[in-house]
């Protein structure tokens, strides 16, 4: 940029600028304590105050005003603002070092412009920050927390039939009456390891437990000491290939176990029953449940080759009372051994020849007096 040459004014004391914005203050003891903050180390308190008093008695010094020096106070130089930049007859203090003379050859290119004072924030809008921060916060923490016993309550629910059957098994009293809770209060560990804290950690809400670990537990004993749940429905049967039953060779000699079963609940089907095979490797013993007039039977199938022991009978007697059935059966293209015969009679099982599950209710035997034709 080429320099302009200043206007003229007709002065006995040079003209002086201010190359860079400077403070200047209405009063030398305001200007001296405002540069010296700027080496020492002010309290809050004396802080808010020097800037209050800047506010009201200080003005900024651009380089587009001129000022005509008074008289020099030490480091100090009182000055006064000249026309035409709208600041005639302002009186200021300002350092000596602030202040630039004014060379009518090399001065820079003036546009006057009036005095504007920069807004500056509120000294107490930290405090609102701060304060509207942890306002979020608590208000974040209430959610998530409870976010995290919504995610409890429902596990638990979504497991409470098989916590119910749990707590019945290891809370059922021993031969002489007694029984052992620690077993159940294991098991509630073991639950709350393996399913509730690896759902929390996915969610990033395991932070939460030690708030809600006691009552997660009194949540898991009102779910367990409800009425039992109902059973899962049973999914849909679709009976193997239509089979006469007096073809007993090829029978034995053409089906698996598995498609026994299903012989067996085709059977039973037919005469009335309601019949659910159940999954491989889940049964507790129970290879078939059949329900008809609110009476609930479990079957047991055996496809064998020589007659069936008392280990059969062990097995669909423990599934009776697992299932809370009213009857018990072992079904079998063979017969039974002595032992496996005592054993029903003293525990009720019957033992049957699949051609008498069509007339179960009927001409069955009595419970261990199993007849085969």
């Amino acid at each position: 940029m080429s320099p302009i040459v200043a206007p003229a004014y007709s002065r006995q004391q040079p003209l002086f600028y201010a190359p860079t914005p400077s403070l200047a203050c209405e009063s030398a003891a305001l200007t001296e304590r405002l540069y010296s903050a700027e080496r020492i180390h002010l309290s809050a308190e004396a802080a808010h105050r020097l800037h209050e008093h800047q506010k009201a008695h200080c003005h900024t010094l651009t380089i587009d005003q001129l000022w005509e020096p008074l008289h020099v106070r030490g480091s100090l130089v009182e000055i006064k603002g000249v026309s035409p930049n709208n600041v005639d007859g302002l009186r200021l203090y300002v350092p000596q070092t602030r202040l630039t003379p004014l060379e009518p050859e090399t001065s820079p290119s003036f546009t006057f412009s009036p005095i504007v004072h920069q807004p500056t924030l509120p000294p107490d809008l930290p405090f609102v920050g701060f304060g509207l921060y942890f306002i979020w916060r608590g208000i974040r923490f209430l959610r998530r927390r409870r976010r995290t016993w919504r995610v409890i309550r429902t596990l638990i629910t979504s497991h409470s039939h098989t916590l119910f059957e749990r707590r019945r098994q290891l809370l059922t009293p021993n031969p002489y009456g007694s029984t052992n809770p620690n077993r159940w209060h294991k098991e509630k560990e073991t639950f709350c390891q393996s399913v509730l804290l690896p759902a929390l950690r996915q969610k990033k809400l395991i932070q939460f437990w030690p708030i809600w670990e006691k009552r997660t537990d009194r949540f898991i004993e009102s779910c367990t000491r409800r009425t039992a749940p109902k059973h899962p429905p049973s999914p849909t049967f679709e009976p193997p290939e239509t089979l006469s039953p007096s073809h007993d060779r090829a029978l034995t000699s053409r089906m698996e176990p598995l498609d026994y079963e299903r012989y067996c609940a085709q059977i039973l089907q037919r005469a009335g029953w309601q019949t659910y095979v159940t999954p491989t490797g889940s049964d507790q013993g129970a290879d078939i449940i059949a329900t008809r007039r609110q009476v609930r039977l479990v079957v047991q199938c055996k496809l064998y080759s020589r007659p069936v022991g008392n280990k059969a009978v062990q097995e669909v007697f423990t599934a009776c009372k697992y299932q809370r059935a009213q009857l018990a059966a072992v079904v079998s293209n063979a017969g039974y051994t002595r032992h496996a015969r005592q054993l029903a009679a003293s525990t009720g099982v019957y033992l049957l020849h699949h051609r008498q599950l069509a007339s179960l209710d009927e001409s069955t035997p009595q419970p261990g007096q199993a007849s085969f034709l």
